[in-house]
């Protein structure tokens, strides 16, 4: 569910720590995928994925601009 980690990632880029969403998911009765509470280790590791995960995504459809030198090949 994406709920959590829009909620997650949207309090850490406030300035929020991992421990603070971690309660604050909890209050809101938000779950992990797990069915469990959330930790701040469970917020930490959500977050690292996510970012990991767009900056693959990012590289994936990177395309680079080709350059030519001067160097000649002799043949």
């Amino acid at each position: 569910e994406l709920e959590p980690l829009i909620n997650a990632k949207s309090l850490h880029e406030s300035g929020k720590g991992y421990r603070t969403i971690a309660k604050l998911l909890n209050a809101e009765g938000s779950r992990t995928a797990k069915n469990k509470e959330w930790k701040n280790t469970n917020v930490y590791a959500v977050l690292k994925r996510y970012a990991e995960r767009q900056a693959r995504l990012k590289r994936q459809f990177h395309t680079s601009e080709m350059k030519f030198s001067k160097m000649k090949l002799d043949g």
